[in-house]
């Protein structure tokens, strides 16, 4: 694990791990889920309200995601191929080393009003097809607004409360930066002044 961060790790010769092996152990998600793994809620500081809260606005997140996800996606995918047919599109194609320019219903001298929709359908799909997989991307995003994957706002709330709870009494960065093991010396060191007064008398 520690060879990603490209340290070398030395001691790995049939001991145990190192320290940052267990650091990445520690705080690693333990979710089989892209969401959950991403923003990592076991580093959040939270009461148990709020733990229960999260918990809520994830299994509402889910029934929208699963609601709206596969529509959205396919509603801006309808959107993108229209475009395409009714415009056209220019593009380079990295493998035959050339600009590929492909004609949409608005270039055509003769038009049928006749069969438009058809043919803006069919003409908008077959450009998509030969696109490549970076263009098609770039096109979601530009034409209609749609960038990799929906989110659900209850997901992005999830994401608010965990970002807000990391400070809270700022303990991620008393722990991050050794605060608590001083904390807790300066707190045995008096403790030791106390006894040793009470022994003295």
């Amino acid at each position: 694990m520690s060879s990603q961060y490209g340290i070398e790790d030395k001691a790995r010769q049939g001991g145990p791990p190192s320290e940052l092996e267990l650091y990445e152990t520690a705080v690693e998600s333990g979710a089989d889920d892209q969401f959950l793994g991403s923003i990592n809620l076991g580093l959040g500081n939270y009461t148990a309200r709020e733990q229960w809260q999260q918990v809520e606005s994830y299994t509402r997140g889910m029934y929208a995601e699963s609601a709206f996800g596969r529509q959205l996606f396919e509603r801006a995918l309808l959107e993108t191929q229209v475009h395409l047919g009714l415009h056209g599109h220019t593009y380079f194609d990295i493998n035959r080393d050339r600009e590929v320019s492909k004609d949409g219903w608005l270039d055509l001298d003769d038009q049928d009003s006749e069969n438009r929709r058809d043919w803006i359908l069919n003409r908008g799909q077959k450009t998509w097809d030969r696109l490549p997989d970076e263009e098609k991307k770039d096109l979601l995003a530009e034409i209609a607004g749609f960038e990799g994957s929906w989110i659900p706002p209850y997901w992005r709330m999830m994401q608010v409360r965990h970002e807000t709870s990391r400070s809270k009494g700022a303990r991620l960065l008393d722990n991050l930066f050794g605060r608590v093991k001083q904390f807790l010396d300066q707190t045995r060191d008096a403790e030791n002044r106390l006894e040793e007064a009470g022994s003295g008398l």
